[in-house]
């Protein structure tokens, strides 16, 4: 196995462990040491996502950005045990859809999730089965809207 991908390996070991800050320095290293590779817009996604989990929104929403403009065609990285394929840019989307959630935005959600209609071709593979990015957002957004609407009527 390239060292790279043994790196990037690594890197979600330590995401999947629970060791944020670890994982991005690993996935920021990863990064660093090939911009343009193949394992670069997986690496950024990563540490958007990280970010996103330590609700560094704005952060996260600048990378998830920079993955759309920089890495137009990318795609996701496969390796054994991987449920998630097709293009980086459906999670990109996908990210910004919990972003704009975060900040109550569902407008704006709902607008990225338009945008996901052209990533038929990106799933992941759930325990319900394949669902493509835009589903997944799609029921992102609804059960958003339901707790929302759930938590209005509580504050009336």
């Amino acid at each position: 196995m390239e060292d790279l991908q043994k790196r990037f390996l690594e890197a979600l070991q330590l995401a999947a462990s629970g060791k944020s800050t670890q994982a991005e320095k690993a996935f920021t290293a990863v990064f660093d040491s090939d911009p343009q590779g193949n394992l670069a817009d997986d690496a950024l996604c990563n540490i958007a996502i990280l970010a996103l989990n330590q609700n560094a929104i704005a952060q996260a929403e600048s990378i998830f950005t920079r993955l759309l403009q920089d890495y137009p065609t990318a795609t996701i990285a496969e390796y054994q045990g991987c449920s998630e394929h097709g293009r980086t840019g459906a999670k990109a989307l996908l990210g910004l859809v919990n972003c704009s959630l975060a900040r109550g935005n569902a407008a704006l959600a709902a607008e990225q999730i338009a945008k996901l209609k052209d990533y038929s071709d990106s799933w992941v593979d759930t325990a319900s089965g394949k669902k493509t990015y835009g589903e997944l957002a799609a029921e992102l957004l609804k059960t958003w809207e339901q707790a929302n609407k759930e938590y209005q009527e509580q504050m009336k």
